[in-house]
């Protein structure tokens, strides 16, 4: 076999879709390659999505394909490693937490480098075309803090604002 496996589908959801807020994501991973515990997801997040230094995963309130999931990032990259798995295939639901959405309305470039590999660094799947795997955020956010400054105060003088 010269290729990995297609990964089905992966998807990104932010829980908050106000610009620049810090939030969880819910990544939703659909599989037809059998998982195992302790198997990892690598995704290059674009620049727009930020990683912060307190990304972590967790399990939502429902579970859905495995019980516990541990990440870290390293720059841009995710490394997520997924645990006690109630299935073999299908879909896994689990969320990553301390994720800054993009500054503005505009679509994200797209997520990119997206693999899985075993705890033995065996590749597993991954997904070729990437193009199509963007968030999007649709609420503004507030400016709590502003500053005003004046460039000229001549009298009669025309000025410009910085705000």
């Amino acid at each position: 076999m010269n290729e990995m496996n297609e990964l089905e589908r992966i998807k990104f959801v932010p829980m908050n879709s106000t610009n620049g807020a810090i939030t969880t994501y819910e990544i939703y991973l659909d599989s037809f390659v059998h998982l195992e515990g302790g198997d990892i997801l690598y995704v290059q997040f674009p620049p727009e999505v930020v990683l912060t230094e307190s990304v972590s995963c967790g399990i939502g309130d429902t579970i859905y394909g495995l019980a516990r999931a541990e990440c870290s990032a390293v720059g841009q990259k995710l490394i997520a490693h997924v645990y006690d798995l109630n299935q073999k295939s299908g879909r896994f639901i689990f969320e990553v937490h301390g994720v800054k959405n993009p500054p503005s309305f505009r679509l994200s470039s797209h997520f990119d480098f997206i693999y899985m590999q075993t705890m033995a660094n065996f590749p597993i799947q991954e997904i070729r075309n990437t193009d199509d795997i963007h968030v999007q955020t649709d609420t503004v956010a507030r400016i709590w803090k502003y500053r005003q400054t004046q460039f000229s105060e001549k009298y009669n003088d025309e000025s410009s604002y910085n705000i």
